[in-house]
């Protein structure tokens, strides 16, 4: 049993869809009905078919006088009128008995609503036959006849015309010619194409307040609380649940397809595939790396139990992701590193998690400003949202974006959080962070103590920042005291007076998911990181200043730093904005013409050969400023390459001032 549907293995289906067709004391269909995307008609196709068309033949060797029953499939996706699927059934009918039907399932050929017309025509002329539609049981005197066929109707709600009218036309084939008729349908999906059908208009009608759509309540009598009931009526608005309830009741055609098909159908199989099975059979027939084969058949039951765990028991997704994978793995399979392999594996199941969540529409991470990774939720069935998700993987599943860099760096951080060797504090937190709930108050508050040392002995690296507030909020929810809250933050704010460069920190490393604690962990990160911007203004001043008083290779100095800073200058702090321009130039004049290349390389690096940060965008002024007062600096005294330096320098900042005018500023 699967959601209290009694569920029968493929073997089984195939049974008693084979005593269906030998069957004759009554005439009725067989519906199978099953999830779409679960496998319904690769099902039909791939086994079902060659299972019948093996039965008939059998059947015909073993029975004098026989005649094979032909079996023509025809899928009803878009079908508008029930002419198209007499044509349709006319045309499979002919090459069934012409001997292509097998050519056509088996390469999953279908026939659609444009090429009815044409191939109905192509068939006429060449039969030289005039054929009715309407008449397709007997059509053609006998070729054309399908009285002696089973007929498999697929994607009955995928068909545009009301279902019910495509019933009672199977229904015929059933009940007046005795036919064996097939049935594939997702029925929770039957009626939703006639429900949007018109939906403005319904709207407006199921609003309207003269209607009485609650026939339970008997009306009033009185005529004063009749009055006062339609006045309540009209000042008070329809909610749009209960717009689309009345909706139902008035063109809603459950009760009717229910009748129906109560009628019609005499055997309802619900199908759910085997998942493992299928999945087996996919990944060995794409083509896939061995090795890769070998690690995705180590996840079957991963596979599975996920899939049953967010309801998506889709092939299609599996295939999905199979594409998606393959792409992931041979870019990974090109870093060297001691975590490669642990990082693919990684990768492979967490990929699987974010294609399910994506085409189920429960994929939950929102990924902000520059954030790659981060301790989050995934889909709707993940409680504690503790994975570690990488931006680069969602980004590659919903947008196909993929880039190397990225992959080589998002390694160095799974290497540092699960490979490498550990720092005995990193190893406290980690310990705390992963098993507080199930511990008790002592052990926690002495490694609460623990890690408050280490904060103030500088122990931890930045990046660990988020996850020790999130972990200290989530602890004071707890009962802790509100005390180890403000010794943590105090010790953080000694330890970033000793930093020498500038780091961004962010919520998104902390395991919070959003809401109050989240907002809180966002106000202590934003005021740590203020504290760490204005230690790095002061660092980066007196750096700079630092530079220029010193008398050889000042530039080369400069260069080296600024090419490892580059973020951190063009985002926050600017370049120019951190000298006075005289100064500078006087500075550059007195140089040797290899500090004034390596300032160009500032310039160029900075200004003209990269996307300007935030800083670097407020500086339009300073470089027309430099600009200026270098053209202005006199020459005639400087050799040739000095000269030539110069000259360069100039052109230059002449591009970075074409930049700035080729954007908004």
């Amino acid at each position: 049993m699967r959601n209290k549907q009694h569920i029968l293995a493929d073997d089984e289906i195939v049974d008693v869809l084979i005593n269906y067709v030998d069957e004759s004391i009554y005439d009725y269909a067989v519906m199978i009905d099953g999830e779409w995307g679960c496998g319904k008609t690769y099902f039909i196709k791939k086994r079902l078919y060659t299972e019948l068309e093996k039965h008939e033949k059998e059947k015909a060797q073993n029975q004098e006088g026989y005649k094979p029953k032909g079996i023509i499939y025809l899928s009803l996706y878009g079908v508008k009128s029930l002419e198209e699927v007499s044509k349709q059934i006319l045309m499979e009918s002919y090459f069934v008995k012409s001997g292509n039907a097998k050519g056509i399932i088996r390469k999953g050929t279908e026939i659609t609503g444009k090429m009815l017309p044409v191939l109905f025509d192509i068939i006429k002329t060449k039969t030289g036959l005039e054929l009715e539609a309407e008449n397709v049981s007997n059509a053609a005197g006998g070729f054309f006849s399908v009285k002696d066929s089973i007929l498999i109707f697929d994607d009955l709600e995928r068909c545009n015309c009301p279902v019910n009218e495509v019933l009672g036309y199977i229904n015929t084939y059933v009940e007046h010619e005795g036919m064996k008729v097939i049935i594939i349908a997702n029925q929770k999906e039957i009626g939703k194409n006639a429900y949007l059908t018109n939906q403005e208009l319904k709207y407006l009608v199921a609003a309207n307040e003269n209607i009485n759509f609650d026939e339970n309540i008997e009306r009033k009598s009185n005529f004063f609380t009749q009055s006062n009931e339609e006045e309540k009526i009209k000042e008070n608005s329809v909610a749009i649940s209960t717009i689309k309830e009345r909706i139902n009741k008035l063109f809603g055609q459950d009760v009717q397809y229910e009748k129906v098909k109560e009628k019609l159908v005499g055997v309802t199989i619900y199908y759910y595939p085997v998942l493992q099975d299928v999945f087996t059979k996919l990944i060995r027939s794409k083509e896939i790396d061995d090795r890769l084969q070998s690690l995705l058949l180590e996840k079957l039951s991963f596979y599975e139990d996920y899939m049953v765990k967010e309801e998506h028991p889709n092939l299609r997704t599996f295939q999905f992701y199979l594409s998606k994978v393959r792409e992931l793995y041979n870019e990974i399979s090109k870093l060297d590193g001691v975590g490669q392999e642990p990082f693919l594996k990684y990768i492979i199941q967490y990929s699987f998690k974010v294609c399910v969540c994506y085409k189920n529409d429960t994929l939950e991470q929102t990924w902000e400003g520059n954030e790659e990774y981060g301790f989050k939720a995934i889909g709707k069935t993940d409680i504690f949202g503790n994975e570690l998700a990488f931006r680069f993987v969602d980004e590659f599943v919903t947008k196909s974006i993929l880039e190397e860099e990225k992959i080589k760096r998002m390694l160095e951080v799974y290497e540092d959080e699960y490979i490498k060797k550990r720092e005995e504090e990193v190893d406290v937190l980690r310990d705390l962070e992963s098993g507080w709930y199930v511990s008790d108050d002592n052990t926690v508050a002495e490694k609460i103590k623990r890690i408050i040392e280490a904060l103030n002995q500088d122990k931890y690296e930045i990046k660990e920042y988020p996850r020790i507030i999130g972990l200290f909020i989530e602890l004071e929810y707890a009962g802790f005291s509100n005390k180890i809250v403000s010794d943590m933050l105090i010790a953080m704010k000694n330890s970033v007076k000793n930093l020498k460069k500038r780091v961004n920190i962010g919520v998104e490393y902390s395991m919070l998911k959003e809401g109050e604690k989240r907002e809180r962990c966002k106000e202590i990160l934003a005021d740590i990181q203020n504290e760490i911007d204005q230690q790095f203004q002061i660092h980066l001043s007196d750096t700079m200043e630092s530079y220029l008083e010193k008398e050889d290779s000042w530039a080369e100095s400069l260069h080296d730093y600024v090419r490892k800073n580059r973020m951190e200058i063009s985002n926050t702090d600017g370049f120019l904005a951190q000298f006075e321009i005289f100064q500078l130039v006087e500075k550059i004049s007195k140089s040797m013409s290899y500090d004034i290349h390596a300032f160009r390389g500032c310039i160029l690096g900075l200004y003209v050969q990269t996307s300007m940060g935030d800083a670097l965008k407020l500086e339009y002024d300073k470089v027309v400023a430099l600009k200026e007062e270098v053209e202005k600096i006199d020459q005639s005294h400087f050799d040739n390459i000095k000269k030539m330096q110069i000259g360069y320098l100039i052109l230059n900042l002449q591009s970075a001032i074409e930049v700035y005018d080729g954007h908004e500023r």
